[in-house]
């Protein structure tokens, strides 16, 4: 587990965990925008001014998705030690540049500790994923 290989105190622990619960509510959030634009983009009869209303909405959803991400992360930093910092942002509960939930080398498939992108060794439902996870 995540957790224990971060060596991870309690209160790092329940810190890790509600920022994934965050992240994970922000990235449910986020799929049900990007399911919208993916309905416009499947209607033929949808006029430029709809699809262009889609768009902008959606990059609006995504603007503050990011931005949500950016605070979680930046209270997660300033919260827990360097050490919690550098193995969380290793397995990507602090945002490592791959996405949300992302490890390395599990973009394919099953990542450590047997969960899928999202699943986070310890944190997080498994086999959950954010947006972009395998499925």
């Amino acid at each position: 587990m995540l957790a224990d290989r971060a060596h991870l105190t309690a209160s790092e622990k329940a810190i890790t965990e509600k920022a994934v619960r965050a992240k994970m509510d922000a990235a449910t959030g986020l799929s049900r925008e990007l399911q919208a634009l993916r309905d416009a983009a499947g209607n033929e009869k949808a006029s430029d001014a709809q699809l262009g209303a889609a768009l902008k909405k959606y990059d609006a959803a995504l603007a503050a998705y990011r931005q949500r991400v950016k605070a979680i992360d930046a209270q997660v930093s300033k919260s827990v030690s360097l050490r919690a910092r550098v193995a969380l942002t290793a397995v990507g509960v602090i945002d490592n540049g791959l996405g949300f939930g992302r490890r390395f080398g599990a973009a394919g498939g099953r990542g450590a500790g047997g969960t899928r992108p999202g699943g986070f060794g310890g944190f997080g439902a498994p086999n959950a994923g954010g947006p972009g996870a395998n499925r």
